[in-house]
């Protein structure tokens, strides 16, 4: 998951100047390997390609996310 953060803050300039706001975006293995208007296409899209999609980073364009979160769990 790391590498697919720094790719992330590396490639975060050029998604938002390519991609509309809100789009969803894949990075895997430092690049960007799909986009669709929605997450779920876009999570079906990343299984029909052979990626397992928890292994890939997805984001919207020009979202602001913070460096670091908390994920709580029930």
């Amino acid at each position: 998951h790391e590498l697919n953060q720094s790719a992330y803050r590396r490639l975060e300039p050029s998604i938002n100047q390519t991609y509309p706001h809100g789009q969803f975006i894949a990075i895997h293995g430092e690049k960007i390997v799909g986009d669709a208007n929605e997450f779920f296409a876009l999570y079906e899209s990343l299984k029909k390609a052979g990626l397992n999609p928890p292994e890939v980073l997805i984001i919207q364009a020009g979202h602001k996310y913070p460096e670091k979160g908390i994920i709580l769990l029930r």
